[in-house]
């Protein structure tokens, strides 16, 4: 189990980043607010209620060890702020659940918007939404779509 992470602050607020992964090892996906954020694998749990929810479920399963916390400060707005607010519906894909879904024509979402997979180049894969349009997509940014 992963015991470092690093606490984020600017100026107005502070996030603790920490992988989603752990939070479902945790069994606490279910009471992190939308008042986080996530991106990629990745959530930011807010410090003032999501980061204590986290380290005492840390605790708890560490027999007592506190995690090592590691600071980073910005006096600018964090860009965390511009990052997507937390939901418990959407799941990070792996590149096979990614080459599943292109398949299949099972649709995935992209920032909580539906697509579907046409091909991949390189580290990208090529992607379409309803209206037509193409772009590429970083596997990091393409989640289960859930209606």
């Amino acid at each position: 189990m992963q015991k470092a992470f690093t606490y984020y602050t600017d100026p107005g607020h502070g996030w603790l980043k920490v992988p989603r992964k752990l939070l479902a090892t945790l069994e606490i996906t279910d009471k992190i607010s939308s008042c986080s954020y996530e991106y990629g694998t990745n959530v930011y749990l807010e410090e003032d209620c999501d980061a204590g929810i986290f380290l005492d479920a840390f605790k708890l399963a560490n027999d007592g060890e506190k995690p090592i916390i590691k600071s980073s400060h910005t006096n600018l707005e964090s860009k965390i702020r511009r990052y997507y607010r937390f939901d418990i519906k959407s799941r990070p894909l792996s590149k096979n659940d990614v080459l599943d879904a292109m398949l299949s024509g099972t649709p995935v979402s992209i920032y909580g918007n539906p697509y579907a997979i046409l091909d991949k180049r390189g580290n990208h894969w090529s992607v379409i939404d309803g209206s037509g349009a193409k772009f590429t997509a970083k596997t990091s940014q393409i989640q289960a779509y859930v209606p």
